[in-house]
């Protein structure tokens, strides 16, 4: 296994009200290798958003966290704002659930991918627009071009979401936050959208951390798996072994009630395998 990008232990959270104190998040500890997608997983409630969010110092109002989160070796807890500016998009980005509630619905795409460009990398407006024009069509957005001069409603919500990726991209980060990036898209959108995930993961060698309750998708591009209940991590495994033999009562019922979706995940990701094995064994000249 890969060194870890990413190690968090005894991360806890506890909402502070007037009421009383909720806790939500319960010693969470979990590494996220280098180079890999790393699915946590769980019902909604688990506690997974949350502790994602805790990872850039997201987490919403009321919320108060205790514990370690280390970046490549380096300490994120207790950092200021201006410390945790500095690490979101460069080191690491994030694509949050609804992507075109992220976007600005009154400036055009290509103006906000150019103005994170131009911010993070330091591009003038022409080579900024040349670069967003270049990684659009990367994510396969036709006509990339003509779809910077439009607005976010125009977009479907597949494309949305890809043009959420982009901005992640554009930042160079070394780690990638995806929360619940398909939901509310249909079956072949998601699929789509999962395809482009793993592809850009191998080719730019990020790491990819899936946040998401569809088992389906862990079981076609995940390599490991973090199962999270009621704010505790309570499995962790490879993603072959969760799937063939999971180590607790919860997750065989996790797998029980997506059966058909996991059924298919994991037919998806053989016929790939098997995909990539004939692609390395076809003998030179064949079609």
């Amino acid at each position: 296994m890969s060194a870890a990008l990413l190690e968090v232990r005894g991360l806890s959270g506890v909402f502070r009200t007037r009421a009383g104190d909720t806790p939500v998040l319960h010693d969470v500890s979990f590494d996220l290798p280098a180079g890999g997608i790393t699915a946590v997983v769980g019902e909604t409630g688990s506690g997974k958003s949350l502790t994602a969010l805790s990872i850039l110092g997201l987490q919403p109002p009321g919320l108060v966290t205790g514990g370690s989160i280390r970046f490549d070796g380096r300490e994120l807890m207790g950092l200021d704002e201006a410390g945790y500016r500095a690490l979101r998009g460069s080191q690491i980005a994030m694509v949050f659930q609804d992507a075109r509630s992220s976007l600005n619905p009154v400036l055009t795409v290509g103006r906000q991918l150019c103005d994170v460009a131009r911010l993070h990398r330091g591009l003038s407006r022409r080579d900024a627009a040349a670069l967003v024009e270049q990684t659009l069509a990367r994510v396969a957005i036709p006509e990339p071009r003509r779809r910077m001069a439009q607005y976010p409603h125009e977009f479907s919500g597949g494309m949305a979401q890809r043009v959420m990726i982009v901005m992640a991209l554009l930042c160079e980060p070394r780690l990638l936050l995806l929360d619940e990036p398909t939901t509310g898209l249909d079956v072949t959108t998601q699929a789509d959208v999962m395809e482009l995930i793993v592809a850009l993961t191998q080719e730019a060698g990020l790491t990819t951390c899936l946040v998401t309750h569809d088992l389906g998708l862990v079981g076609e591009a995940c390599d490991r798996v973090v199962v999270m209940r009621r704010g505790r991590v309570v499995e962790q495994a490879d993603a072959a072994t969760f799937f063939s033999d999971p180590a607790t009562d919860y997750a065989r019922t996790l797998l029980a009630a997506n059966r058909d979706t996991v059924d298919q995940g994991t037919a998806n990701q053989g016929t790939a395998n098997q995909d990539t094995a004939n692609q390395d064994t076809e003998p030179e000249g064949t079609a």
